[in-house]
């Protein structure tokens, strides 16, 4: 089950491989049910955050499904799909400049904004969290999201318009912080607009 891959380690991840379930759900991830879709990318998300090798068991098309499928997609299905991308990202530099060059900077910004004006339910940790690992490895990744919109849509999660509290859990201010990191980190200019934004 994918809570018994949550609780366990490497060995269970394997297994699952073993078995054929990564390759079943890779296959679900262009399933017209959004349930589906929505455990696979759990499934998925969960081998990968438990073995970096998981990555590699998930090819190039698939991810593309996967960016693809942030769009449109019901709030909890965005929610795994973004953990999946997070965990993809943060296994190596190179998957997360692949996943910037299938275009996965716009609907993470754009799942962000749907958080911050209430559209969507549920958190912007992963969603923030995928995209500062791609901003980190790829700086036109950066450029790409401040030309979206991110920096004004993390400080609007930030909760900048109110400096006596926080806009969301202080664990998710953290991983929110470490994305306007990886976005000014490129380029010195880039921190201009977070001033203004009131980051």
């Amino acid at each position: 089950s994918v809570t018994g891959v949550q609780t366990c380690a490497l060995p269970i991840s394997e297994m699952v491989q073993k078995e054929g379930a990564v390759d079943a759900a890779i296959g679900m991830l262009s399933h017209r049910d959004p349930l589906l879709r929505r455990h696979a990318c759990r499934l998925l998300a969960l081998c990968c955050q438990h073995d970096a090798q998981c990555a590699g068991w998930i090819p190039q098309k698939a991810q593309k499904l996967l960016v693809s499928g942030l769009s449109g997609a019901d709030d909890e299905t965005c929610q795994f799909a973004a953990a999946l991308l997070q965990s993809l990202a943060r296994v190596s530099r190179p998957m997360a400049s692949t996943l910037y060059d299938l275009g996965a900077v716009p609907p993470l910004v754009a799942q962000l904004q749907q958080v911050a004006r209430g559209q969507a339910k549920g958190s912007p940790q992963a969603a923030a969290a995928a995209l500062g690992h791609i901003c980190d490895a790829q700086p036109d990744a950066a450029k790409a999201a401040l030309e979206h919109g991110a920096i004004a849509v993390l400080a609007s999660l930030l909760g900048s318009g109110d400096a006596s509290r926080l806009g969301q859990p202080p664990h998710v201010c953290a991983v929110l912080c470490a994305c306007l990191g990886a976005l000014a980190a490129p380029e010195p200019t880039h921190t201009a607009p977070m001033v203004r934004a009131g980051c």
